[in-house]
């Protein structure tokens, strides 16, 4: 990944936050260890705390004048049709390479991380919270494919059909 696309595509992972939104952000969007961001969408504010993953990639990102946390090379906000465009590019190279498989895009960092946040056992509105959405049901499609199965194993030692366990 070209040192340019780290950091925008490391915010999508690490935040959920829409591409629109990543590329707005500025410098001052991170404050008292959070990313706060007034969604481009559908208005909604976020607090997202700044993972210390994301915190080590925002230390070493490249260095630039711009006022938004991501630029391009030459050090300048990125457009949208020129991030796509080294975006795709880049998503071509390492398809080649065979290091990652058909149908990666960057919105589909948004689904990822509605989907991991379920799995670390996140309730539907904090999902819908993390990623600025007004309503269950777009939490609900942002994390539909998350592996739930731990979260079954747990009910079913609370699941008392006959009502044979002792109550409280």
């Amino acid at each position: 990944m070209p040192p340019q696309l780290r950091l925008p595509v490391a915010l999508g992972m690490f935040t959920g936050l829409r591409k629109g939104d990543v590329l707005a952000l500025t410098k001052a969007a991170i404050r008292d260890g959070k990313i706060w961001r007034r969604t481009g969408k559908t208005g909604q504010e976020v607090s997202i705390p700044v993972h210390p993953d994301l915190a080590h990639l925002l230390a070493r990102a490249p260095s630039h004048d711009a006022i938004t946390l991501s630029a391009t090379s030459n050090g300048t906000p990125w457009t949208e049709s020129g991030f796509n465009s080294s975006f795709n590019k880049a998503m071509a190279k390492l398809k080649h390479e065979g290091k990652i498989g058909d149908g990666l895009t960057f919105h589909g960092l948004r689904h990822t991380v509605g989907t991991l946040l379920v799995e670390a056992g996140c309730d539907l509105d904090t999902v819908r919270r993390w990623l600025g959405q007004k309503t269950l049901a777009m939490a609900i499609h942002y994390s539909e494919t998350a592996d739930t199965s731990d979260r079954m194993n747990q009910v079913i030692k609370k699941f008392d059909p006959l009502g044979s366990k002792a109550r409280t």
